[in-house]
């Protein structure tokens, strides 16, 4: 399959959502569309429910413009749970892997925490740029994309260390071998990258410069050997590991001040105002459709 761009991204997902999306130019994805609406649609009416998909975006690949022969579409979609779910506590998540799509399903309320730890698997649907949601949603996407930009400090540890974890599961943390997972390194690269990026601007940017979307593509392409990729993950992550305690510690021309914690230790006025404002209005949602 070749995969679509970012207009057909949007544009073959939005009739398989449970909202209108007037907005959008309508086109005829015809057997991507196919592929992924019978999933959406098992995924909502699971168990007999009926749970409402609010949101749905590309992920991976597309955003960085590392798209290369034969990959398929990443995605995450996010639902707002039933009565049902709410009453016995229980929300469950979904996922399914076609030739075509790597597509997964979140309770709307777990997006939302693993947002606020700073995982840019969750945050980067946000930022996406092919992303589709039920208008409404905007009152509670707007708040939610201020505390990620307020929450820079956990944003950037979660990103460093998580990158050291996909450049250990790469296998080239402690030796040099013949066979090793070149996608894990290209993960960590592309991790280390926005990192970067976000020390030196505090910009939520997810497509790399060329000369390091180049490396990914080597890496995913397996065209880059071991010692290379090894190099390069070690400039980067020097490069990153001075920045933060250029920021964090010496202070520098950029500051991330840090409005999620006050002096005592406690959440501040503005980020818990805006917490219970994406709660309340979630709620509020979730009443409207139940």
């Amino acid at each position: 399959m070749t995969v679509s761009r970012a207009q057909d991204a949007v544009s073959f997902v939005k009739e398989a959502l449970t909202f209108p999306c007037d907005s959008l130019d309508r086109e005829d994805m015809g057997d991507l569309h196919a592929a992924l609406a019978p999933h959406l649609r098992n995924w909502v009416e699971s168990g007999g429910e009926e749970r409402d998909v609010v949101l749905v975006a590309a992920v991976g690949s597309l955003n960085y413009d590392c798209v290369v022969p034969g990959s398929d579409l990443d995605m995450k979609a996010v639902y707002l749970p039933s009565f049902r779910d709410l009453y016995f506590g229980k929300f469950p998540k979904f996922s399914f892997v076609t030739p075509q799509f790597d597509c997964e399903l979140h309770p709307m309320h777990h997006f939302k925490q693993h947002v606020l730890k700073g995982n840019m698997n969750f945050f980067e649907p946000l930022y996406s740029k092919a992303v589709v949601m039920m208008p409404a949603l905007d009152v509670v996407v707007t708040p939610l994309k201020t505390l990620v930009e307020m929450n820079v400090m956990q944003t950037v540890l979660a990103t460093y260390f998580t990158a050291e974890q996909m450049h250990k599961k790469s296998g080239s943390s402690t030796s040099w071998k013949e066979s090793w997972d070149s996608k894990q390194g290209s993960h960590a690269i592309r991790l280390l990258t926005f990192l970067i990026h976000l020390l030196d601007t505090g910009e939520f940017e997810l497509t790399p410069k060329w000369s390091l979307r180049k490396a990914i593509l080597s890496l995913k392409m397996h065209m880059m050997e071991q010692r290379q990729y090894k190099g390069l993950y070690e400039e980067l992550h020097e490069a990153a590991k001075d920045m933060m305690f250029k920021h964090f510690v010496n202070g520098s021309d950029y500051e991330f001040t840090d409005r999620v914690l006050g002096l005592d230790g406690t959440k501040t006025v503005e980020w818990n105002c805006l917490n219970e404002e994406i709660d309340n209005e979630l709620m509020n949602l979730i009443k409207e459709r139940i």
